[in-house]
């Protein structure tokens, strides 16, 4: 009897524990998911400043040219 319920209980245990590192990797994958959204954004961002920022010198330079 003594030997079903602790094994019982160990079961319960690892059920919780199981229970409890799927949640916390769900919950990790969105934070994850979160900050690659806004580094994406950063990178967006920062590509079109620097695609606009050589397409205004190539404006200069031509109108320098001229």
């Amino acid at each position: 009897m003594k030997g079903s319920k602790k094994s019982l209980w160990n079961v319960t245990y690892l059920m919780f524990l199981l229970v409890a590192i799927i949640i916390l990797f769900y919950w990790y994958s969105a934070q994850n998911d979160k900050r690659i959204e806004a580094q994406n954004r950063t990178y967006a961002t920062d590509a079109a400043r620097q695609t606009g920022n050589r397409i205004g010198d190539e404006f200069k330079n031509a109108l320098n040219r001229i």
